[in-house]
C-alpha cells in the first residue's frame, strides 16, 4: 500500500512538473516577433509567473496536507457573519 501510495505521488510530481514548464513557456513563444524573442518581457512574466508557482507549492505541501495530517486533530479557522466574527473548530478525529 505504501508504495502505491509513494508511486502515485511521483506521478503526480511529473504531472506538476509537465504543467509548469508548459505554463512557464507559454511567454518564451509569445514573445516571439519576426524570429527574435523580448528577454525583457519574458523574465518579466516569469518573474510574475514565479508568485503563482511559490503559492501552487505551498498550497500543495503545506496547506492541503494539515487538515488530513494525524498529528493535528483540530482544524481551527476565523469565520465572519454579518454580526458575529469567531472560531470555528473541527475535529478530525
Amino acid at each position: 500500500m505504501r508504495n502505491k501510495i509513494l508511486n502515485i505521488r511521483i506521478i503526480e510530481f511529473f504531472v506538476f512538473v509537465v504543467i509548469w514548464m508548459a505554463v512557464f513557456s507559454v511567454p518564451f513563444f509569445n514573445q516571439r516577433i519576426f524570429n527574435t524573442i523580448n528577454w525583457g518581457k519574458v523574465f518579466g512574466e516569469w518573474i510574475s509567473m514565479f508568485s503563482f508557482l511559490l503559492i501552487f507549492v505551498l498550497n500543495t505541501l503545506w496547506l492541503v496536507p494539515i487538515p488530513f495530517s494525524k498529528e493535528i486533530p483540530v482544524l481551527c479557522w476565523n469565520y465572519a457573519n454579518s454580526d458575529t466574527i469567531g472560531y470555528r473548530c473541527y475535529n478530525f478525529n
